[in-house]
């Protein structure tokens, strides 16, 4: 999508350029991030879409390119929102229950492998945040990662919650965007699964309920699927560009 501002005055192009030439605020979330998916291991939530905010000079008469980056299927990374030359990535996908590690994004998703940290953030201005770490390789998983904080750990009986989302300065936008999904439980030994995290993040799946999916236009992480069962994970949220 191309976004191009128009006038139509005598003066000529150059004058109106130096005229209407100014500086605005641009907000641009990547989409979020999908829940690892279901099977024989919780799955970790889904990372959040990084955050960017700056300030742009426009000129009116010149087209702007403007994309809203998608959220990630389950299973699947988020993609990439873009003003002109700003560039938010999108969110990496939870960890899969069959042991595969998430990917990393804007922020990373959540980990289910075994004990150790998340997936990571791929960009290194910290658009965003690391995913959260499993303490118990079948047991519980980590959240993904939000756009202000980590994701929670998975530990004991209960998996870890998506990082909560970053608030945005901009009074037009005046929100929090881009939390982390929980991470999925697992219904033979009881574990709870992680909430969302602020933001948009979805919660995680018990099993008999499905995964709560990221919000859309907020570019929040899908919750993690469970394990011993097949309940569906959740889609990340789409991004916005405002």
């Amino acid at each position: 999508m191309s976004l191009r501002l128009a006038s139509t005055s005598l003066v000529g192009n150059a004058d109106l350029r130096n005229q209407y030439s100014r500086s605005v605020q641009v907000l641009v979330v990547g989409g979020g991030g999908g829940g690892g998916t279901s099977g024989t291991r919780a799955a970790g939530g889904g990372g959040g879409g990084g955050v960017v905010e700056q300030t742009l000079g426009i000129t009116l008469g010149t087209s702007y390119t403007v994309t809203v980056g998608g959220g990630g299927a389950i299973a699947g990374a988020g993609t990439s929102s873009r003003f002109a030359s700003v560039y938010a990535v999108g969110g990496g996908c939870g960890s899969l229950s069959g042991g595969v590690v998430g990917s990393s994004g804007g922020s990373g998703g959540g980990n289910a492998t075994a004990a150790g940290s998340g997936r990571s953030p791929t960009v290194a201005s910290a658009q965003g945040s690391s995913g959260g770490a499993s303490s118990s390789l079948g047991s519980n998983a980590g959240g993904g990662g939000g756009a202000g904080a980590q994701g929670g750990d998975g530990s004991g009986t209960t998996s870890g919650s998506g990082g909560a989302g970053r608030a945005s300065t901009i009074p037009a936008a005046s929100t929090t965007y881009a939390g982390g999904g929980g991470g999925g439980g697992r219904v033979s030994a009881a574990i709870t699964p992680g909430s969302g995290g602020s933001g948009g993040g979805g919660a995680g799946s018990t099993g008999s309920a499905v995964a709560t999916a990221g919000t859309a236009n907020t570019g929040g992480g899908g919750g993690g699927g469970a394990q011993d069962s097949a309940g569906t994970a959740g889609q990340g949220g789409s991004g916005v560009v405002v």
